[in-house]
């Protein structure tokens, strides 16, 4: 079950890491005061950098209470019903089925809800499907939220 509610595209308070194409993985380790962290990117590839940041996680973490991740926009605009490993690619749907993987990890040993932020410009119906696709064994416990934002241009 995916629990909605939207919230402004400004977040203050969070650590914010735009994912870039090769960009190095960040290392979370030291950062263990952390409460929020969310990561943004505009390309369905490269998933994996965000899980490769989120594996540094510790135990000494123990104020990290959310993660919240962007999905890239153009995800919410292929219809629901559409074939994920078709429309992204094998390797990439592999990705998201390890972020998945990690974040039920991180509910269990940390108790960090995830929280995914999709763009309302696109359907609601469309961006639960793919979050459901996407991140299933957390969208099938409840431990995902799905945010609606609006992308505001000046």
């Amino acid at each position: 079950m995916v629990r909605p509610f939207v919230i402004p595209s400004r977040i203050d308070n969070l650590l914010l890491f735009p994912v870039e194409s090769g960009t190095a993985p960040i290392d979370l380790s030291r950062a263990t005061k952390l409460k929020d962290v969310v990561f943004q990117y505009d390309e369905p590839q490269n998933i994996d950098w965000i899980t490769k940041a989120l594996r540094t996680v510790t135990p000494e973490h123990r104020d990290l209470q959310q993660i919240f991740v962007y999905m890239p926009r153009q995800l919410t605009h292929f219809d629901a019903g559409t074939d994920i490993r078709q429309a992204l690619g094998e390797s990439i749907a592999q990705q998201w089925l390890a972020l998945d993987r990690l974040l039920i990890q991180l509910w269990k040993s940390h108790s960090i809800r995830s929280k995914v932020g999709y763009e309302m410009c696109g359907e609601r119906r469309n961006a639960e499907y793919w979050v459901g696709c996407l991140l299933p064994e957390t969208t099938e416990r409840g431990i995902v939220d799905l945010v609606g934002y609006w992308k505001w241009t000046r």
